[in-house]
């Protein structure tokens, strides 16, 4: 699963295998497992975060070309 949903789910896994380790619980393969999902989760969220800055860029330069014509308060 991507996108939105799947980081959501993630976070809430990578959650639930942190409070393992903070009750002395946890097996090599949970703790591989936590900083797997942890890597893997820095990597989808700086994905979005530039996916997001490119957006970011292009509404700006919409932004830029709006008329003077159309300013509030003017008709």
């Amino acid at each position: 699963m991507g996108g939105l949903l799947g980081i959501r789910d993630n976070l809430q896994k990578l959650h639930r295998l942190g409070l393992g380790f903070q009750k002395g619980a946890t097996s090599n393969s949970a703790a591989e497992e936590f900083f797997d999902l942890a890597s893997e989760l820095d990597e989808q969220i700086g994905d979005l975060v530039g996916g997001l800055a490119d957006v970011r860029v292009l509404l700006s330069t919409i932004g830029d070309l709006y008329p003077e014509s159309l300013a509030y308060g003017s008709k």
